[in-house]
Formats: C-alpha cells, sequence, structure tokens
C-alpha cells in the first residue's frame, strides 16, 4: 500500500491542524510541519506502519506508568518521555515551548483528546505533565 492510501484523508487533517497551531502558536510553526515533510520524504508505508506501532508501544508502557501511580516527575516516566521526544524528534526537533506545547495540544485537540481518551480518561493530562517536568528540566 502506497503511502498515500494509508493516509487516505490525513491531508486535510493535517492541513486543518497546521492551521489550528499557526493560530495558536503563530507562523513559525510551519516550519516544524516542514521538516517533518523533508525528513520523511523518502519513508515508504512500511516506515509509516513501524513508526505508528513505535507511538502505540511507547504509549502501552505511558499507560503502565499512569496505571501504576508513578508521578510525571518520576525518573522512568522521564525515561519515556525522553523516549517520546527521541520519536518526535524524528519528524522536527523541538525546543523547550514547541514540546511543551505539544503536550498542551495533546490535552487541547479533539482529535489527540479522543486517542488518549479512548487508553484511559487520564492520559492526555499525563502525557502533558510529564512532557512539560521534561521541557523544563532538559530543553532550552
Amino acid at each position: 500500500m502506497a503511502p498515500e492510501e494509508l493516509f487516505a484523508g490525513f491531508a486535510e487533517k493535517r492541513a486543518r491542524l497546521e492551521d489550528d497551531l499557526v493560530q495558536r502558536y503563530g507562523e513559525g510553526v510551519r516550519e516544524h510541519f516542514a521538516e517533518s515533510d523533508r525528513r520523511t520524504a523518502a519513508w515508504t508505508a512500511a516506515d509509516y506502519r513501524q513508526a505508528g506501532q513505535q507511538w502505540d508501544d511507547l504509549e502501552a508502557r505511558f499507560l503502565v506508568r499512569l496505571r501504576s501511580g508513578d508521578a510525571p516527575d518520576d525518573p522512568q516516566v522521564q525515561q519515556l518521555v525522553d523516549e517520546h521526544h527521541g520519536e518526535v524528534r524524528r519528524y522536527w526537533t523541538p525546543n523547550r515551548a514547541s514540546y511543551t506545547g505539544l503536550g498542551e495540544l495533546y490535552v487541547d485537540d479533539p482529535e489527540f483528546r479522543a486517542r488518549y481518551d479512548a487508553q484511559d480518561s487520564r492520559l492526555a493530562e499525563y502525557l502533558r505533565d510529564a512532557i512539560a517536568v521534561y521541557a523544563r528540566q532538559r530543553l532550552s
């Protein structure tokens, strides 16, 4: 399956998300989207599937930490955030503000929120809070 088929309808969602983020954070957001396009230009459908599986696996491990009662600043949670940050860097390189904004997006955007609520109604806030800790401590 071609990437275009795998992500049918994604272009419209992505354009809407980009426009929403530009309204929220300014025109600089567009460079993050362009950077992601450059970094993934040669990806195959298998590359996209693998990346999706890596995100699913990472989210499952966050759920374990959440349900175990680990605080967002727990070292094991922060190790997961470090992996999350590494996955994000495959697409674009966030700084403190943009990475914190990504965490906020998980809570504020209806599609992200629905994705995380389907797994646990506390997950979006947990990710946001853990990302905020990481960004404050490790990013400039």
